[in-house]
């Protein structure tokens, strides 16, 4: 079978695609794959995470945290990349964990400051060990720079949807 496709339109952005040539085949293009590690390394790190009473979205949040005071939810919600209210139960869910507190700065009584609890600190340090397993498990069959690269194009790919 001979399959071209030129320019395809995306959330009405013209792209074009690489798709071309004989031989395609569905379940090796792109998202097929993309989504097959994905789903790994989700489940991977659902299993490791739940011993603390979290998923990788509230470790993500975790480590966002990480080596800060305190940030305003919405800087949390544009570096973890999760909808808003999905966020909000997550967020709901660490503070029930003793792992956040939410407070409102007395300038801005609109805004809301996410701080890790000393519990929260304890359960980021344990959340790193992790995610560097994670990383080491992905990294272990690559060089360094095709970590680098593929990191690089993992950015590209996602700033571009």
């Amino acid at each position: 079978m001979d399959v071209r496709a030129k320019g395809v339109t995306v959330a009405g952005k013209a792209k074009l695609t690489a798709i071309e040539g004989t031989g395609f085949r569905p379940y090796e293009t792109l998202p097929t794959l993309i989504n097959r590690v994905a789903e790994k390394i989700v489940a991977i790190g659902n299993a490791d995470y739940a011993p603390l009473g979290l998923n990788v979205r509230g470790a993500r949040v975790m480590l966002a945290l990480d080596g800060h005071n305190s940030l305003r939810v919405y800087e949390l919600i544009e570096r973890c990349k999760i909808e808003p209210s999905t966020f909000s139960h997550l967020l709901n869910r660490l503070a029930r964990l003793g792992y956040v507190t939410r407070t409102r700065p007395e300038e801005d009584n609109r805004a809301v400051l996410v701080s890790l609890t000393p519990a929260g600190k304890k359960i980021v340090r344990q959340c790193t060990e992790i995610v560097t397993r994670h990383h080491a498990l992905l990294a272990s069959s690559l060089t360094t720079k095709e970590v680098e690269t593929l990191k690089d194009l993992c950015f590209k790919i996602f700033s571009s949807l």
